[in-house]
């Protein structure tokens, strides 16, 4: 909301002419230095609204720097402001100055986070006048989120619904369970990354430059998960990666078809996300999520991937483990060839003391008519699934 008291376009009167004595040439200059915005003695007064708006501004253009020199702590609000930017993976953030009410002034933020979609929230800053009059956000963690105290930061995570099997024309799946290996890479424990990449990309053919992507930025401790082989080629290159530092390996169970030719030109495949694959899979989707790169996987990659659900938490210091106060459930599998439920509205967004879900899953409708898609009841959560399946 733009503030009241705008100077318009037209030109003022000369000072000291007929319509402006030169005994109110001061009270002119003044005023209208602090509709500009460019006089802070002047624009102080008894409303902070100028130092609101333009604390809003600032970070919603992602001025960070020059968004913490509206506060009284200036060094705290920067690192603070970078940490939920990181921490929450924000692209866009949209916030708009509200009601101002003496030392309080609330604003309605609209964060896009990377891979779920916009985080609405109502808040507030505290504001207060310095001793020379001038109006400034005096900064808490408050000021990002109602309710945030010292000690705390904002995190999010993010579960993706198991991907829908493509089925006959008789309702039995073309693909069946099969036993895989994920490889990936803890960061922390990387002694040499780039013979790391080196021998992923010898034994596997993965992308060095993808990489390399998920390498930045990643937490030390977290698993980064690059790509998954079934049992006998992960035999084949255990060999050269099982000694590595740093690589990591997780077993479990895929759908995958008997064999890795077996209707494939129908089938398609699942791969890395590329830049290209994330753009035809749409809005949603991670560089670090399987999605379909040709055949019927392709064809029906939103109605058979589905969409993330995810929450944003508050990791509190009050106590040493995180508990649910109200989690995001996935949705049971629908019968082959028929519509899937809506979706419930989402609830309105809360904080307790640890996790406030505040994003829904969209189910997606099913898959091809040469067969159909069915979900499992599994679900899958943040850190994001693996990146590569095995053609």
């Amino acid at each position: 909301m733009t503030p009241k008291g705008r100077v318009g376009p037209a030109v003022p009167p000369e000072v000291g002419s007929a319509a402006v004595p030169r005994r109110s040439a001061a009270a002119l200059v003044c005023a209208l230095a602090a509709a500009a915005g460019l006089l802070a003695g002047c624009s102080s007064g008894s409303s902070g609204g100028s130092t609101a708006s333009a604390f809003l501004s600032d970070w919603s253009k992602g001025n960070l720097q020059s968004a913490a020199g509206r506060t009284g702590a200036p060094d705290r609000a920067v690192a603070d402001l970078q940490q939920v930017t990181n921490d929450l993976q924000v692209t866009h953030a949209d916030l708009r100055l509200g009601t101002v009410s003496g030392s309080r002034a609330d604003f309605s933020a609209a964060l896009t986070l990377a891979g779920l979609g916009v985080w609405r929230y109502q808040g507030h800053l505290g504001l207060r006048q310095t001793n020379g009059g001038h109006w400034i956000v005096a900064w808490a963690p408050s000021d990002i989120y109602p309710g945030l105290g010292p000690g705390q930061r904002l995190g999010r995570t993010r579960t993706l619904p198991p991907r829908g099997a493509i089925l006959d024309r008789t309702g039995a799946p073309l693909v069946l369970p099969t036993a895989v290996v994920t490889v990936g890479i803890v960061p922390g424990r990387l002694t040499n990354p780039a013979a790391a990449i080196a021998a992923l990309q010898a034994t596997t053919g993965s992308d060095p430059a993808r990489v390399q992507q998920l390498l930045a930025g990643a937490k030390p401790d977290q698993f980064l998960p690059v790509i998954t082989l079934r049992q006998a080629d992960y035999a084949k290159a255990k060999p050269v990666l099982f000694p590595i530092p740093g690589l990591s390996f997780q077993q479990k169970t895929e759908n995958l078809p008997p064999t890795p030719t077996f209707g494939r030109a129908v089938l398609g495949q699942l791969g890395q996300a590329t830049a290209d694959a994330l753009k035809q899979a749409g809005p949603g989707f991670e560089a670090s999520d399987d999605v379909g790169l040709s055949g019927l996987e392709l064809a029906y990659q939103r109605q058979l991937a589905g969409a993330p659900s995810g929450s944003v938490n508050r990791a509190s210091p009050c106590a040493p483990r995180s508990t649910n106060a109200s989690r995001t459930r996935p949705k049971p599998p629908w019968p082959p060839r028929r519509t899937p439920p809506r979706s419930s509205p989402s609830s309105p967004p809360r904080v307790s003391c640890w996790r406030s879900p505040t994003l829904r899953p969209t189910p997606r409708s099913t898959g091809p008519s040469a067969g159909s898609t069915r979900r499992g009841p599994r679900s899958r959560s943040s850190p994001p699934p693996p990146s590569s399946r095995p053609a």
